[in-house]
């Protein structure tokens, strides 16, 4: 069985102010109707500076706290930030 390798692709668009984003990219604008409350953090400056991350992160909502945990490898993208999975 040949073994199936998984990408994340991540990118960032910039843009001069919240007004220009939604304008657009206006099929967001019903995602936009409440806002979650979260803290991130980093950990392992080790694997930081190998290119790894570990990332915690806190997102809290009316009624819950839930807790993610990220992880990715080096980045092997050029014009994309690609992690292999």
């Amino acid at each position: 069985m040949q073994k199936r390798m998984l990408y994340e692709i991540e990118t960032r668009v910039y843009f001069d102010s919240q007004e220009e984003a939604f304008n657009t990219l206006p099929f967001l604008q019903d995602c936009l109707n409440e806002e979650t409350e979260w803290e991130t953090r980093m950990h392992g400056i080790e694997l930081f500076n190998s290119g790894k991350i570990l990332r915690v992160s806190d997102v809290k909502d009316d009624t819950t706290t839930r807790v993610y945990l990220g992880y990715k490898e080096r980045n092997i993208g050029k014009l994309y930030n690609i992690f292999q999975c």
